[in-house]
């Protein structure tokens, strides 16, 4: 049996609320859900319940009363963006009295039908989207909210002294109580991670996008007129205190790049004993720990992926990023540092002169002999 999804339906037809039920009913049973369906017939003690943030989804109707001229539904739909994080199913025999604000938007989480639809496929989508777990993540009762209740009491409330004597210090108090809470919950989210080995990341969680920050900023993907891919490479302090009149960016050439294409054939063509080093070659470029010249980005939902090329750098005006370039999102801070580093690394190698390597290596292995012969 699946963990309990509670469904809030708001529905002022008494013969659909019956059908919702009846369908309900069977789903669970054919499907092995649990779904418990709460059902409400008025505009009023809807959004009552939805003061209640214990919800996994909602299904709404526009017209709640006879003669709805206005789609009172709506009102619905806008209580729950405003104050809840749940997906929102509006059922209706009237979808083109959605409000306009909501027929555009292509979320997923806001879903229209008509009350002729297949009811079960609509529950399957439901319970789809509950699955992936992000409403017990970022929902009102989500870990989240769990992490920010436990930073107010145990962290901010005992020192919230210090921070009354910082009120007439800092003007922007607010912004750095922000920036303390944030950093206490990312300590919370890591607990995530076990102690003793890191989890794998998914590709899109290398990513933010859109991206949030409004200017161009360090980690930046951009895509030009060309339909070609580059990065920002930056120091974030320049990016931040604006100082950077001039934007360094590299090409994020192609995941079948010419070098990668030549490896792949090299691995084709190899014999056994040569086969598992040149897939290891491969997956060091993938792991980012083989050439430095190149540093690897997934594909993902917003990115089709590729190689950094640090050999293909050049510069553009600040101002002329926004003008010339498409942002396309974010690598998050944890995975742009790196970045940085290997591109920092890569031009501050400095190498050395090559010694008789074939000598000296024979020079020590002949010394371990004569050891051995002395210990005869």
């Amino acid at each position: 049996m699946s963990k309990e999804l509670k469904l809030l339906i708001i529905e002022d037809d008494s013969s659909q609320i019956e059908m919702y039920n009846d369908n309900i009913e069977l789903y669970n049973y054919k499907q092995n859900e649990n779904i418990i369906a709460t059902c409400i017939d008025n505009l009023e003690e809807g959004l009552k319940a939805l003061q209640d943030p214990d919800y996994d989804a909602a299904i709404i109707d526009l017209k709640l009363t006879p003669g709805d001229q206005e789609g009172k539904g709506n009102i619905l739909i806008d209580k729950i963006k405003s104050s809840l994080r749940i997906p929102i199913v509006i059922i209706s025999g009237y979808p083109q009295d959605l409000d306009s604000k909501y027929k555009s938007d292509t979320n997923p989480f806001i879903s229209v039908h008509k009350k002729d639809e297949d009811f079960s496929e609509i529950l399957s989508e439901v319970v789809a989207l509950y699955k992936t777990g992000i409403t017990n993540i970022l929902g009102k009762k989500g870990h989240i909210e769990d992490y920010l209740n436990s930073i107010f009491w145990n962290h901010l409330a005992p020192t919230v002294d210090y921070w009354k004597n910082q009120v007439n210090d800092h003007e922007d108090i607010e912004k750095v109580l922000l920036r303390y809470t944030l950093s206490h919950l990312q300590e919370y989210l890591e607990l995530h991670d076990t102690q003793e080995d890191f989890e794998e990341y998914l590709p899109i969680e290398m990513y933010v996008s859109p991206p949030i920050k409004k200017k161009p900023f360090t980690g930046d993907i951009i895509k030009s007129s060309d339909n070609s891919y580059w990065i920002i490479l930056n120091p974030s302090c320049d990016m931040a205190q604006a100082k950077a009149k001039d934007v360094t960016i590299a090409q994020i050439e192609k995941v079948e790049n010419d070098y990668i294409l030549n490896l792949k054939r090299s691995i084709q063509k190899a014999t056994d004993e040569s086969l598992v080093s040149k897939k290891m070659e491969l997956e060091k470029l993938i792991r980012n720990s083989g050439a430095l010249k190149y540093h690897f980005l997934p594909q993902s939902s917003c990115f089709e992926g590729g190689f950094i090329n640090f050999q293909k750098i050049k510069s553009v005006k600040y101002r002329e990023v926004d003008k010339d370039f498409e942002r396309v999102a974010s690598v998050t801070d944890r995975f742009a540092k790196d970045i940085i580093a290997r591109f920092s690394h890569y031009y501050s190698r400095q190498g050395q002169p090559d010694f008789n390597t074939s000598r000296i290596l024979d020079e020590l292995l002949h010394d371990e002999k004569e050891k051995e012969k002395e210990k005869v």
